[in-house]
């Protein structure tokens, strides 16, 4: 966890000195702009539209009070000194629980797309994200997942791993990791091949905590104030 606390501090002290007050508030009034084109359009920042209504448009009954509201954070979750744009939408059907993580060029001044993951699913400070499948198989022993690493080149979430369990025919667990290194690769893995992989992924990282808050009016409105800051 100090370690946690530590990137951030840095991230926050190379964003300070990196921009300017009137270009902070210049990208705030971007963040703005595209948050309420989500909101009210259902447009997303790069100029996708959403493919799926809101809940309180396909609820069959009154929408539960926990899907009434998307979310979105100002953060910088990939540690490169400049806060990404996270929108978060769990008020759609399960397929379509994604996080977007955007990051706003200001030399070409437009938007560009880090990575689509499933809502939810856990970040890391050494850049790796565990992204969790819609669904499970059900005779898998373990929550399906793809492993993305934060690529500083490409500034991108680049698709590693994909890892699924089951019992294999000796009652054992088996681990089956689909690389995607170019050109597609099957390994299976017994538990403590598998439990390798996991500290050699994942380390002494820590999962990072994000600070979202509910996609509104009243939020959009005060990003720019320190309720809405990482």
């Amino acid at each position: 966890m100090k370690r946690l606390f530590r990137l951030l501090i840095v991230g926050t002290l190379l964003l300070s000195t990196s921009c300017s007050a009137p270009d902070k508030q210049e990208r705030y009034k971007k963040y703005r702009e595209a948050l309420e084109s989500v909101l009210n359009d259902r447009i997303l920042p790069d100029g996708t539209e959403l493919e799926y209504p809101g809940a309180v448009d396909w609820y069959p009954w009154e929408v539960p009070e926990e899907l009434r509201y998307d979310d979105f954070a100002i953060f910088d979750i990939d540690n490169d000194g400049k806060e990404e744009l996270i929108i978060s939408f769990s008020t759609a059907p399960a397929a379509y629980h994604h996080n977007y993580i955007y990051q706003y060029d200001e030399d070409t001044e437009e938007w560009h797309l880090e990575t689509i993951n499933t809502a939810g699913t856990p970040y890391y400070d050494n850049g790796i994200i565990i992204d969790l499948a819609y669904h499970s198989n059900e005779d898998s022993i373990i929550h399906p997942y793809a492993v993305r690493r934060y690529d500083r080149l490409s500034d991108e979430y680049i698709l590693l791993v994909y890892v699924d369990g089951v019992i294999g025919d000796n009652g054992e667990p088996v681990y089956k990791l689909r690389g995607f290194d170019g050109e597609d690769s099957v390994t299976f893995y017994d538990q403590d091949e598998y439990d390798s992989f996991l500290e050699d992924t994942l380390g002494n990282s820590n999962e990072i905590d994000i600070p979202f808050v509910e996609l509104t009016e009243d939020n959009i409105a005060s990003i720019g104030n320190s309720s809405t800051e990482a």
